[in-house]
């Protein structure tokens, strides 16, 4: 929610035989929230973490729910087949240009902003966004159907964690 800080973490396995060419985004995770009371969106992904073909992406989402504005961050890292990765997020949910928004991809910190917005213009609700990861095929919506030839994908997650300090979204770190 608005206000909050928080580490965000979890583990992540393609199948081993994951067509990534032609290039198609495909959501990891990401955080919503039912925005069905304002009357210009329903439930709406904020923040995401995806791939488009083998390069991980995530973005954030500002502004007002009626006016959105979206920035991505591209390229973040190269995700293979068949291998465990982990991402790690820490996030200052902020919309006065105050947030942070940290990423990590198998230990390595990807992307540093500071100084930002990094939600919604949501100061006087104690609207609450949920942490979500499961394989959304956000592409085929986007590119009006699937690209290349694989109609069935897996994805296996582990380790979902959330927490106050980085520990607490990191597996390597639980006893």
């Amino acid at each position: 929610r608005h206000g909050d800080v928080g580490f965000y973490g979890f583990a992540f396995q393609l199948q081993e035989d994951w067509q990534f060419s032609p290039a198609q985004s495909y959501n990891l995770a990401q955080f919503i929230a039912d925005f069905s009371d304002t009357g210009c969106d329903n439930f709406m992904p904020s923040s995401m973490v995806w791939i488009v073909g083998n390069q991980l992406a995530s973005r954030i989402k500002t502004n007002t729910i009626c006016a959105q504005v979206t920035t991505d961050f591209m390229n973040l890292a190269t995700v293979s087949a068949g291998t465990w990765h982990k991402v790690e997020i820490q996030a200052n949910w902020q919309n006065d240009g105050t947030g942070y928004y940290k990423l990590w991809f198998d230990g390595v910190k990807v992307l540093e902003e500071f100084n930002i917005d990094t939600t919604i213009d949501d100061t006087y609700s104690t609207r609450e966004f949920q942490f979500r990861v499961g394989l959304y095929a956000n592409g085929w919506f986007d590119n009006g159907g699937m690209l290349g030839t694989q109609p069935f994908r897996q994805v296996w997650y582990d380790q979902i964690g959330i927490g106050t300090v980085f520990a607490d979204a990191d597996p390597d770190q639980w006893s």
